[in-house]
């Protein structure tokens, strides 16, 4: 007599515990939160170029959480983040006294892609250690 299979356990055991995406959410709201700030609000400060250096970082934690949560593929994760940085300029426009910026989208992107770089090559890293144990 042949043995029926028996059905996978039913209910919160039965599928494993999937991580929510907090940091990228996180990411995302403070990236939106600063560029509506008014430009008047904004904090003067002596060097130049601060505002591409704090859109490069921003946007490197941005890239860096969302490769590492979801694990993208590189031109998904470019696609996305150009996206982000082109719809979070576009959005900019709507604060007080700011404006549109290539020069922003690029820093933006160039941050997109070296966190998620990073991200991927810890987690390949990371991959490597547990293979080797």
């Amino acid at each position: 007599m042949a043995q029926r299979p028996q059905a996978p356990p039913a209910g919160p055991a039965a599928t494993p515990r999937r991580r929510l995406p907090w940091a990228s959410v996180v990411m995302t709201a403070v990236i939106v939160t600063a560029l509506m700030i008014p430009g008047p609000d904004l904090p003067k400060v002596g060097f130049n170029g601060i505002d591409l250096l704090v859109h490069l970082c921003l946007f490197g934690a941005w890239g860096a959480a969302v490769q590492w949560e979801w694990a993208l593929r590189g031109w998904q994760q470019l696609l996305i983040g150009a996206a982000f940085a082109v719809g979070t300029e576009t959005l900019q426009t709507l604060a007080v006294q700011r404006t549109f910026s290539v020069s922003d989208i690029v820093a933006d992107f160039v941050g997109v892609s070296l966190g998620a770089a990073l991200a991927w090559a810890v987690r390949q890293r990371s991959r490597q250690a547990v293979e080797q144990r």
